[in-house]
């Protein structure tokens, strides 16, 4: 085993370790003999693990604990065990949650103990603690000055948790959609993805009307306008979906296009838009883009510039 390799073993060992024993350290000697290195080679790599704060040593240098650094690369690559990582994250929200409630209730001067918040979430104390100094939840709480062990959610929290509500009626909503036949769910998408990229920062230009055609909305940054086009049905999206984007900003000056289907895009869909590309761009969007956008897991603006990318350098058109 290479030292590359071991690195991942290494951090969900004390991950795992760390979130599910009331002795959350790890035994420099259980972490010699699951990555299998030499003694010297494992000492070296777990120093470089400690130099770059993803662990930390306790005691007599002996054991470990990962830090809230390594926590946080962890949960990003989804080192550790799935369920585990989607508990704490869970975990994370119960707890801001009624931080928030409880700052509704009782105002500033309010700040719960690890073991009352673990009464009122049901979470066990360790997980609380845990979730609260080993996690990005640590920014969105503050400690009480007097008392280290009372918590009351901070001003970033607010903005934290006002999100997740608007998170949570984005996936309600996009469900309710699902529900509907593929005629109606077609328009009610186009309207409900303007009200999800409005929260990305984007500004709308609903039902913009030209002499010959009317078009659902144009989304804009600063110089930056794209004109958005959804479907949803039951087969995928087909040329003629790009012919007609195309068509639409073909005679606009400085506008690009979108292309939204849920039901993917066919090979021909996709060879078009790579031919409409010289003169007019048209991204497109599938299944796996649009649950991301909604969910929030994925970063509209990200998204938008790996598109980019791959036009720009492999001349390719690209969806999940």
């Amino acid at each position: 085993m290479t030292s590359d390799e071991a690195v991942p073993i290494i951090l969900k060992m004390l991950y795992e370790r760390f979130f599910s024993e009331e002795d959350r350290a790890t035994d420099i000697e259980a972490l010699r003999e699951a990555i299998g290195l030499p003694t010297d080679e494992s000492k070296r790599l777990l120093d470089e693990l400690e130099h770059i704060g993803l662990i930390h040593t306790a005691g007599t240098g002996r054991t470990y604990f990962i830090t809230r650094e390594g926590v946080l690369a962890v949960e990003q690559v989804s080192l550790a065990d799935s369920a585990m990582i989607q508990r704490n994250r869970i975990a994370r929200e119960q707890i801001l949650r009624i931080l928030e409630q409880k700052f509704r209730e009782k105002g500033i001067e309010y700040y719960p103990s690890i073991n009352e918040i673990a009464a009122m979430t049901g979470l066990s104390a360790l997980l609380v603690r845990s979730s609260i100094w080993y996690s990005d939840l640590r920014e969105q709480v503050q400690y009480d000055a007097f008392d280290s062990q009372g918590f009351r959610i901070s001003p970033y929290g607010l903005k934290v948790f006002r999100a997740l509500q608007t998170k949570s009626i984005l996936i309600d909503e996009f469900a309710r959609i699902e529900q509907l036949s593929a005629h109606e769910r077609g328009r009610k998408l186009q309207t409900f993805l303007a009200d999800v990229l409005s929260n990305y920062g984007w500004s709308l230009l609903r039902a913009v009307k030209t002499t010959h055609e009317e078009v659902d909305f144009i989304v804009y940054q600063d110089r930056e306008y794209y004109l958005i086009e959804c479907e949803w049905r039951n087969e995928p999206s087909d040329p003629n979906f790009i012919t007609e984007i195309y068509g639409k900003i073909d005679s606009r000056v400085g506008i690009n296009g979108l292309a939204f289907s849920m039901s993917g895009f066919t090979k021909g869909a996709v060879k078009r838009a790579e031919l409409h590309a010289p003169k007019k761009v048209i991204l497109l969007f599938g299944e796996r883009d649009l649950r991301g956008i909604i969910s929030g897991d994925e970063s509209f603006a990200d998204l938008l510039d790996e598109k980019y990318r791959e036009l720009v350098t492999y001349r390719r058109v690209t969806y999940r």
